[in-house]
């Protein structure tokens, strides 16, 4: 229907409004009719109701509040009244999980595994080639880890921004200095929150992989076997080095052009296929091919008040994150 100017609308009168919440993609408002105004009626306009198991249903009846719980089946001749509240509740867990295969396999991409599942459990059954596949680095991504990582990262910042605002100055010239800082950790801080942490778990331990319980929507990474060591961060030129077994953490950052000015020259990273994080303050530990070496910036706290803080903030980004 095209409309025009001055055109006129009748709307029928508003018939009853349920609200709906529990387990559905979003909470709603579902105005039905003086007809149509039964439970089943309700699911039939609700995408994905098939995995409904019940429903709990409070309202008034006769004046009064009342509070019930009903099977689907009840529920579903159930009459609706203005002003209900029904909570769906779904058919429980499912007996399989899903989980994500990602690196140097020949299978499928995901697999459907019983709920329950062990890590090695499922290595033994997935293919790879061991000349190609780094099956000593396996690891898992896990979505529970990266929120949590998420929230810990926000409320560093948040602690950092807050702090950054509230400093105190004695004089005119250091209030210009703490604005200037303010608005510098304001836009590290817009920057910091963009990072996605990867949620990574490292499951070998003393170099035997860990039989650890799988959760739904976990991603098994199977590194690919490599040559090279990467080397990142403050330095020269960031680019990947040929492992040489003889050579120490700081070869390789001489190798890449060496410590920028901004580098923090007395402790490193050194990330591992295994999703393993190090702090590295000397050349005692042994790089290995696949290694990452991730010089970190050095904060001057005679410059920023929040140094400390930064500096504390860079290595949770590090470290979840892998940048």
């Amino acid at each position: 229907v095209q409309f025009r100017d001055g055109d006129t609308v009748l709307v029928n009168k508003q018939g009853p409004v349920v609200v709906l919440t529990g387990d559905v993609p979003r909470d709603a408002s579902i105005e039905l009719t003086e007809r149509s105004r039964s439970g089943s009626d309700l699911l039939a306009v609700l995408p994905g109701s098939a995995g409904v198991a019940g429903a709990s249903l409070t309202g008034f009846r006769s004046g009064r509040p009342f509070s019930e719980t009903l099977a689907l089946a009840e529920f579903e001749s159930r009459q609706l009244e203005n002003g209900d509240n029904v909570s769906l509740a779904g058919a429980g867990v499912s007996p399989t999980v899903l989980i994500n295969i990602k690196g140097e396999h020949l299978g499928a991409p995901v697999i459907g595994v019983r709920r329950g599942s062990r890590l090695v459990d499922v290595l033994n059954h997935l293919q790879v080639d061991p000349t190609l596949a780094d099956t000593g680095s396996v690891h898992i991504r896990r979505t529970s880890v990266a929120v949590a990582q998420r929230d810990s990262i926000n409320d560093a910042l948040f602690r950092l921004e807050r702090d950054a605002l509230l400093a105190l100055s004695d004089t005119a010239g250091e209030a210009a200095i703490r604005v200037q800082e303010a608005e510098l950790t304001q836009r590290f801080v817009e920057r910091a929150r963009n990072i996605d942490p990867l949620g990574r778990v490292v499951t070998v331990r003393d170099g035997e992989q860990q039989n650890i319980l799988l959760e739904h929507g976990d991603t098994i990474v199977i590194p690919v076997r490599t040559g090279v060591v990467r080397v990142g961060g403050q330095v020269t030129l960031s680019q990947a080095v040929t492992h040489q077994p003889d050579w120490t953490i700081r070869d390789y950052i001489r190798q890449a052009g060496g410590f920028s000015d901004r580098a923090d020259r007395d402790r490193m990273l050194l990330l591992k296929p295994s999703a393993e994080a190090l702090i590295v303050d000397d050349d005692s530990l042994v790089v290995e091919p696949g290694d990452e070496i991730l010089v970190m910036p050095k904060i001057d706290n005679k410059i920023l008040q929040n140094a400390a803080d930064i500096t504390e903030v860079i290595y949770r980004i590090a470290l979840s994150a892998a940048v």
